[in-house]
C-alpha cells in the first residue's frame, strides 16, 4: 500500500531560514531509494507545533484520508513533525495506528510494533517537547534582557510618543512634532487631557466631546488601523470616545513608567516595569486619577432620586460604598436610607464565606440634615473652624519636637539596615551562609526597610504640615468666606451637593454589635485646600424606621 509523507515548519522555523520544500525533497528521496511508492505529500506551512495534528489544516486531512484507508503508513522527517509537547504526539500516533497506518521517521529509528520502540518513541517525543522549551525559555530571557534595557518591542505606540530605532535600540520618545493640519502635537494632546482631568475636573466624556469639536486624531486613525468587524476589517470612524480617555488617563506610561508584558497571556511571564520619558508629572497624574474615581462614584448614572451624600460614605466591616434606596410607605410618604452595597446578594464580600455584609442601615433625611447643619455652621461662622484648626495646629506643634526626635532615630535605623545587607553578604562569601539564607536574611531586611521608609514618609509629610500652617490657616478662612457667599443665591439641590463634594473628604460608617442590637457610629471627616482634616464623631445614629 501507497506511503504518505508529512512536512510541517512553524513561524519560528522561517525565521531560522528553514523551508518546508527541504522536507518535501527529503521525503521524496527517501521513498525513491526505499522504493515505496508515494500516495499524496501533506504540509501544514507556518503552523506552530503547539497546535493537535487534527486541527492543523493538512493534519486533519491525514485523518480523513486515513480513515478511508488510503495508506498504511506516514512518513515525517522528525517525530517533532507531528507535535512539539510529548503528550499530543502520542495521542496522534496512537490515533493513528487504531486506523492501521504506522508512523514512521526518517532520521529516528523505532518500531511501535515492539515495547522497546514504543519506550524509544515516547523518549523522542519527550526530548522534542524539551527542545521545544528550552528554545522557548531562551526566547523569553533574551526578550526581557532587552526589555529591561528599555528597548520597544513592538506593539501600538501610545499617543503622545513616536518610535525611534530599530530592533534592540528602538525606544520611545516623545512626539513634539505637530499633527498634520494642527498645531498642536500629540504631546500637547495628552497634556491638555490631563489638565482637563486634573485641573478643571470633566468627565471621560466631556473630555471625548472636546477632542473630536478639535478634530484630533487618535490613534487609529494616525496608524490607518482596520478594525474587525464580523469578517472583515473595516476603518474606524476615527472619533475619540469616552472609553479611550480613560484608558489614556490610567496609563502609567504618561507619567514615565512602562509595564512591559502587563498584557501578555504567558502563564507566569513577569511584568517589567522600566522608564520612559514622561509627559506628564507624577503629581498630575495622580489628580487625574482621583478625578477619574471622583465621576465614578458620585456620578447620578441612571439614579432617579437625589441623594446628596452619595459615593461618600464607606463601610468599616467591607469597605464598599454605602448607597441610597427609597421606599414608599402606606401613608404615601417616601423614606430613603443609606445601605452598605456589600448587603446586596450580588456583592457578597464580607467573611470567609462571602455571605452578606451585616452593617445597619443609616436613616438617610437625618444623617444629610446633620452634614448640611455642620456646613452652614462652617459657612456662616468661619471662626468655629478657624478656632478648630488653631488647636489642632497648637497640639501638632507641641509635638513636633518629639516627631523630630523620632525622625532621627527611624532615618538611623534606615541607615544600619544597610550595613546589616553588607553584613549578610560577606557571610555568604565566606561560606557561613548558605544561598537559601541569605536570600532569606536580605528578603527580612528589605521588608524592614520597607517599613522604616513608611514610617519616614508618613513623619516627613506631618512635619511639612505643621510648618505651614499659617498659610494652612489663611487659606481654610479665605475659602469659607469665599463659599459664604453662595449661600446667598438659590441653593439648588447641584449647589448644595458641590459644597458638599468641596468641603466633606468621607464618611466613615461603623457598625457595633450590642447583643441582639445594631449600633450606628458615623465619622465625618470635613476638608480644607489646606489638607488639614477636622473629624467629628458624630455618635450613635437613629436606627432607620
Amino acid at each position: 500500500m501507497p506511503i504518505a509523507i508529512y512536512a510541517r515548519v512553524s513561524t519560528e522555523e522561517q525565521r531560522e531560514r528553514q523551508s518546508i520544500e527541504t522536507q518535501y525533497e527529503l521525503g521524496q528521496s527517501f521513498c525513491k531509494v526505499q522504493n515505496l511508492p508515494v500516495y499524496r505529500v501533506y504540509g501544514d506551512n507556518g503552523v506552530s507545533g503547539t497546535i493537535p495534528l487534527d486541527r492543523r489544516p493538512e493534519g486533519s486531512q491525514i485523518f480523513r484520508d486515513a480513515r478511508l484507508g488510503k495508506f498504511d503508513e506516514l512518513l515525517v522527517y522528525k517525530l517533532d513533525r507531528l507535535a512539539r509537547d510529548a503528550r499530543l504526539t502520542l495521542n496522534a500516533v496512537a490515533e493513528l495506528e487504531k486506523m492501521g497506518v504506522r508512523v514512521r521517521s526518517m532520521t529516528e529509528s523505532f518500531d511501535t510494533s515492539t515495547a522497546t520502540g514504543k519506550l524509544m518513541m515516547t523518549m523522542l517525543a519527550g526530548f522534542a517537547a524539551h527542545e521545544h522549551s528550552v528554545i522557548k525559555e531562551r526566547s523569553l530571557d533574551g526578550t526581557n534582557r532587552v526589555a529591561h534595557a528599555g528597548a520597544w518591542l513592538g506593539g501600538i505606540v501610545p499617543f503622545g510618543y513616536r518610535k525611534t530605532g530599530e530592533k534592540a535600540t528602538a525606544r520611545l520618545v516623545v512626539s513634539e512634532d505637530p499633527i498634520p493640519d494642527m498645531d498642536i502635537s500629540e504631546a500637547d494632546v495628552i497634556r491638555m487631557i490631563y489638565r482637563m482631568a486634573a485641573v478643571e475636573r470633566r468627565s471621560c466624556f466631556q473630555i471625548a466631546a472636546k477632542l473630536n469639536d478639535l478634530r484630533v486624531p487618535c490613534a487609529y486613525q494616525r496608524d490607518d488601523r482596520l478594525v474587525l468587524r464580523g469578517k472583515r476589517r473595516e476603518h474606524t470612524t476615527g472619533l475619540w470616545r469616552p472609553g479611550r480617555v480613560r484608558n489614556l488617563i490610567v496609563s502609567t506610561t504618561y507619567k514615565g513608567v512602562h509595564e512591559y508584558g502587563k498584557r501578555s497571556h504567558t502563564k507566569g511571564r513577569q511584568t517589567i516595569v522600566r522608564a520612559v520619558p514622561a509627559i506628564v508629572d507624577e503629581k498630575t497624574w495622580d489628580r487625574a486619577q482621583a478625578n477619574l474615581t471622583a465621576h465614578q462614584l458620585f456620578s447620578k448614572r441612571g439614579a432617579k432620586n437625589n441623594y446628596l451624600l452619595r459615593g461618600l460614605m464607606k463601610c468599616s466591616l467591607c469597605n464598599l460604598t454605602y448607597i441610597g434606596t427609597s421606599t414608599l410607605r402606606p401613608n404615601g410618604k417616601k423614606q430613603f436610607v443609606y445601605k452598605c452595597n456589600g448587603k446586596h446578594g450580588a456583592r457578597g464580600l464580607y467573611g470567609a464565606n462571602g455571605e452578606r455584609c451585616p452593617s445597619k442601615s443609616v436613616r438617610g433625611e437625618e444623617l444629610e440634615e446633620m452634614v448640611w447643619g455642620d456646613l452652614l455652621e462652617f459657612l456662616r461662622k468661619p471662626s468655629v473652624v478657624i478656632e478648630r484648626l488653631q488647636a489642632r495646629m497648637r497640639d501638632d506643634a507641641n509635638d513636633s519636637g518629639k516627631d523630630r526626635d523620632r525622625l532621627r532615630r527611624l532615618q538611623d535605623r534606615l541607615e544600619a539596615k544597610a550595613d546589616e545587607r553588607n553584613k549578610m553578604v560577606t557571610l555568604h562569601r565566606r561560606g557561613r551562609l548558605s544561598e537559601a539564607e541569605l536570600d532569606g536574611q536580605l528578603e527580612e531586611i528589605d521588608k524592614e526597610a520597607a517599613g522604616l521608609s513608611v514610617q519616614i514618609e508618613e513623619l516627613e509629610a506631618k512635619l511639612s504640615g505643621t510648618e505651614s500652617n499659617p498659610a494652612v490657616l489663611e487659606s481654610a478662612e479665605a475659602l469659607l468666606m469665599r463659599l459664604r457667599k453662595r449661600l446667598d443665591q438659590p441653593l439648588t439641590f447641584e449647589r448644595k451637593r458641590q459644597l458638599v463634594e468641596l468641603l466633606v473628604g468621607g464618611i466613615r460608617i461603623e457598625t457595633i454589635r450590642d447583643g441582639a442590637k445594631n449600633e450606628n457610629v458615623v465619622t465625618v471627616t470635613y476638608r480644607f485646600p489646606s489638607a488639614v482634616d477636622i473629624c467629628t464623631d458624630r455618635g450613635s445614629s437613629p436606627p432607620p424606621a
